[in-house]
C-alpha cells in the first residue's frame, strides 16, 4: 500500500531513489508472498523479482460498521469534505487557485478538512475538524460531498483509494480527479464524478447541490463499497494467503494461546 520504492509526490528530489529501490527489490525477492493493494504495485513487485505466483492483489478495505451515514439535509451551504494526513493535504493545497475560483462561482461553498493541520485558503471557508479516530466518522457524515485530488505521477499510482472508500462508507458521493485507482472506484453519474479541470469540478458540485441527488448517489456509493471493498469481501483471501489455503486448527490455536512459552 503505497509506492514505497520511491519518494512521494512532494519530495524536492523527485520520485526515483536508487537505495530504496534496491531495498524493495531485496524484500520482494525474499518474500514468500507479496500482498499488493492494486495492480500497479503488483506489477512493480513482479518486475523486481517477486515470483508472479507469489504476488496477489488484496485491495484496501473498510469496516462499514465504523461509519455513520450522511443525512443530506437541505441547508444553506454545500460542504466538500476531505480527510487525510498532513502529507497528502499537500495535494489539495496545490489546487488552491481552483478552489478559490469555485468559491467565487458557488458563494455557499465550504471546505470541511479532517486532518492534523489545515490549508491556508482565503476561500472557500475552511471548517477545521482535528482528526481523531473517535470523531472522524461523524465529521465525514457532516459533509455533503467527499473529494480527493492526487498528482498524476508514479507515487499516486501506488495509492489505494482509502479516502474514496471512507466517503462511500459514509454515504457520500465523491468528486475526484481521474488518476490512479480513482477511475476504477468512481462510477461517473452513479457514485460520483471524475473531474480534472475547474469547469468539470464546477459542473459536478452544482449537480450535487441537490440533496436528493446526493442521497441517491450516496446510497449507490455505499452499496458499491459494501459489494467490493468491505472487510468481509476480502477477509477470506487474506486468510488463504497467510495460511497457504490450510484451515487453522482451532484446538492448536487454543493450545498456543494457553502456553506461556
Amino acid at each position: 500500500d503505497d509506492a514505497i520504492f520511491g519518494r512521494d509526490s512532494y519530495h524536492p528530489q523527485g520520485f526515483d531513489w536508487s537505495q530504496r529501490q534496491r531495498r524493495f527489490r531485496s524484500i520482494v525477492k525474499a518474500a514468500d508472498m507479496v500482498i499488493a493493494g492494486n495492480g500497479f504495485l503488483r506489477d512493480h513487485a513482479i518486475a523486481n523479482g517477486a515470483r508472479p505466483a507469489a504476488v496477489t492483489v488484496i485491495p484496501t478495505c473498510v469496516e462499514l460498521g465504523n461509519y455513520t451515514p450522511a443525512a443530506h439535509h437541505q441547508r444553506g451551504s454545500i460542504d466538500l469534505v476531505w480527510t487525510g494526513s498532513s502529507s497528502t493535504l499537500q495535494g489539495l493545497e496545490l489546487k488552491q487557485s481552483m478552489f478559490a475560483e469555485l468559491a467565487a462561482r458557488i458563494p455557499n461553498l465550504r471546505l470541511r478538512i479532517i486532518c492534523d493541520r489545515f490549508p491556508d485558503f482565503e476561500a472557500p471557508p475552511i471548517i477545521r475538524n482535528a482528526w481523531s479516530e473517535r470523531t472522524e466518522a461523524a465529521d465525514l457524515a457532516a459533509g455533503d460531498i467527499g473529494i480527493s485530488w492526487i498528482p498524476a505521477d508514479r507515487w499516486s499510482q501506488g495509492k489505494c483509494g482509502l479516502k474514496v472508500l471512507q466517503y462511500y462508507a459514509a454515504g457520500l458521493p465523491v468528486i475526484a480527479n481521474s488518476v490512479g485507482v480513482h477511475p476504477a472506484m468512481i462510477r461517473p453519474g452513479v457514485t460520483g464524478f471524475l473531474a480534472d479541470w475547474m469547469e468539470e469540478w464546477l459542473r459536478a458540485i452544482r449537480q450535487l447541490a441537490d440533496p436528493a441527488l446526493r442521497r441517491r448517489m450516496g446510497a449507490a456509493a455505499h452499496q458499491f463499497v459494501t459489494t467490493n471493498y468491505a472487510v468481509p469481501v476480502h477477509a477470506g483471501s487474506l486468510v488463504e494467503v497467510i495460511t497457504g489455503g490450510r484451515r487453522p486448527d482451532p484446538g492448536r490455536r487454543r493450545q498456543d494461546l494457553s502456553d506461556p512459552a
